[in-house]
């Protein structure tokens, strides 16, 4: 299609929708456009081996003291958010040589060039929390992508 045919066909649109149907449609195009757009950058990353990493923290300090949400929170603020834009906490028991504890699993995408920063986040809690090990799971992704649901449009 020519350049000419396609400015005319830009045209006769414009002025063939009532003024809010077009507002809807290019707000519904831009909504598109957005997740088209997230979805070139996530593809521009699977270039590079992405990975899904789990980290399980128990929540008791072998003295018999648990950690407390504002210790947790303080760690959160203070080692994950500064190194991940993303990421998902869930609450867990978990359980050691038959006993429970209360812990919580972080899960985080991340490059491979964030491995060390993931391993550190580990160390860290283990040091600052007295805990034998933090268990960290590191599994390789196939394929992720941003999914716009019924409620795109009205971002």
């Amino acid at each position: 299609m020519s350049l000419q045919l396609k400015n005319s066909l830009k045209r006769i649109e414009s002025t063939a929708f009532p003024i809010e149907k077009q507002a809807s449609t290019t707000r519904k195009g831009l909504n598109r456009l957005w997740y088209k757009l997230a979805n070139l950058v996530v593809e521009s990353r699977q270039k590079t081996q992405i990975f899904h990493a789990q980290l399980f923290f128990g929540m008791s300090i072998p003295s018999g003291h648990a950690i407390s949400l504002s210790e947790w929170n303080n760690f959160i603020d203070n080692h994950i958010t500064p190194r991940f834009d993303g990421y998902n906490i869930a609450d867990s028991m978990g359980f050691w040589q038959g006993q429970p504890e209360r812990a919580k699993i972080v899960t985080i995408v991340l490059s491979e060039q964030q491995i060390t920063d993931v391993e550190a986040i580990a160390s860290d809690y283990a040091t600052l929390f007295h805990q034998d090990s933090v268990m960290l799971i590191l599994r390789p992704v196939a394929k992720w992508e941003f999914v716009p649901g019924e409620n795109a449009s009205k971002l």
